[in-house]
């Protein structure tokens, strides 16, 4: 959007308003107080004798970043969550659904259950006025666009544990997936071992090729019997054995 100065990083992502550009202190208040969980809270603040926006994204990954790791099926989800997203907020009269950021590097989601977060920005300019039918088609192309650039089916791969009375079986397709018995770390939690450590190995996908990492672990991990170096990458492939501390796993 025009008249905004933007930064991000890590952490978060700031607009700083210009002349052109005024905040909405209505519809930045109704945000505030809003139930909507798909909105990344707002914070103002001063800045330079300009009012700055704040948004925390410290947690949470660019869609464009996460985008060539989601399989066709997840892609589906996400866009279905934007839709979702642009509905509930033409539904609700006191915000103005034109206002969300729609590009990639400014939708975020959460790696670990895939829902989608935006940044809603309560402000309006000098000269904004369009019509909701032209910004309805806008917001239209602008996610078949989405849709087109990134709709891919990225290999999955599963992950079983074997030997075992649990029978944990894990669809893998995010960018990483850790394994370990500290369940607020990790996407493959084990319950059952205390010889595992807490974050215990890794697998993610790079490149075309997943591969497994052992995270200097107490007891080590296997691939195939052989020990890894820890903190090394290593191939691996449908039909490989996986051996951390006592627990055994195949890749399907």
């Amino acid at each position: 959007m025009k008249g905004l100065s933007e930064y991000r990083d890590r952490r978060i992502c700031s607009y700083l308003l210009e002349d052109s550009v005024h905040l909405s202190y209505a519809g930045y208040y109704r945000m505030k107080k809003s139930s909507f969980p798909f909105l990344i809270p707002c914070h103002k603040i001063f800045y330079d004798g300009k009012i700055k926006l704040i948004y925390q994204t410290s947690n949470l990954v660019s869609l464009q970043e996460a985008a060539e790791y989601l399989t066709a099926e997840q892609w589906d989800d996400v866009m279905e969550q934007l839709r979702c997203v642009v509905w509930q907020l033409k539904k609700n009269q006191y915000f103005q659904f034109g206002q969300l950021e729609l590009n990639t590097e400014k939708i975020y989601m959460n790696l670990y259950d895939h829902q989608i977060y935006m940044i809603y920005l309560p402000v309006y300019q000098k000269d904004q006025a369009i019509s909701i039918r032209i910004l309805e088609e806008e917001i239209k192309e602008e996610l078949e666009k989405l849709y087109k650039m990134y709709q891919k089916d990225t290999k999955e791969i599963v992950l079983q544990r074997i030997r075992s009375n649990q029978n944990e079986k894990w669809r893998l397709s995010a960018p990483f997936f850790v394994v370990g018995k500290q369940k607020e770390e990790v996407q493959g939690f084990i319950a059952d071992s205390k010889a595992l450590s807490r974050r215990h190995f890794q697998l993610f996908y790079e490149k075309n090729q997943w591969w497994i990492m052992d995270l200097n672990s107490r007891n080590g991990t296997f691939l195939n019997k052989r020990r890894l170096v820890p903190n090394h990458a290593y191939a691996v492939f449908e039909g490989d054995k996986i051996a951390a501390a006592d627990c055994e796993f195949c890749l399907l």
